[in-house]
């Protein structure tokens, strides 16, 4: 939960999520095959970006609408 959200903004932001697509699917690897089929090249992928931004002591772990862990990533995508 964010600093000043509410229990009825956070279950209104879940019921939210649930309905979206993307909300299935396993990313960062369904970002990176949608940006590769637009005619993209991967040129670098960190998939806990978290790690390095954060104290792991302090790190706060998102759980999603579905239970999902939200991470922090970082896609580098090349024009070709």
């Amino acid at each position: 939960m964010h600093p000043g959200q509410t229990a009825a903004q956070l279950r209104e932001r879940n019921d939210i999520a649930e309905r979206l697509p993307v909300t299935d699917r396993d990313r960062p690897d369904w970002d990176v095959s949608v940006l590769k089929k637009a005619g993209l090249r991967l040129r670098a992928l960190d998939r806990d970006l978290s790690l390095r931004l954060s104290d792991p002591d302090q790190m706060v772990i998102v759980t999603g609408a579905k239970g999902h862990v939200s991470r922090l990533f970082l896609i580098a995508m090349e024009k070709i």
